[in-house]
């Protein structure tokens, strides 16, 4: 479940159109000039029933890479620091390719 923080007019008018088969974030995206977004972001958990019941695969595979928390901690820091991790990979498969060349 998320929540989203609207101006009144804007919720006002999307709040009674009937579901259109529309995700709702698709619905944002030709609004990115007047959009604002927290950063980092930061979000809320309830103590609503989870869903790795219904994919015990999912459930295995997060549990393997650490849990979620470790996960989304992850996450967070790769696109913080996006740019340097990729130069960082560029700069080590350029060294391996000057030693096998060399």
């Amino acid at each position: 479940m998320h929540a989203y923080a609207a101006n009144r007019p804007y919720a006002e008018s999307i709040a009674y159109q009937p579901w259109q088969g529309i995700i709702i974030d698709t619905l944002f995206r030709p609004l990115a000039d007047h959009l604002y977004a927290v950063y980092p972001m930061f979000a809320f958990q309830n103590d609503s029933t989870t869903d790795n019941d219904k994919y015990p695969g999912l459930d295995r595979f997060r549990r393997l890479c650490g849990g979620l928390e470790r996960i989304q901690k992850a996450n967070e820091f790769y696109q913080r620091h996006k740019w340097g991790i990729v130069v960082a990979h560029i700069m080590i498969l350029l060294s391996i390719l000057i030693i096998i060349l060399a």
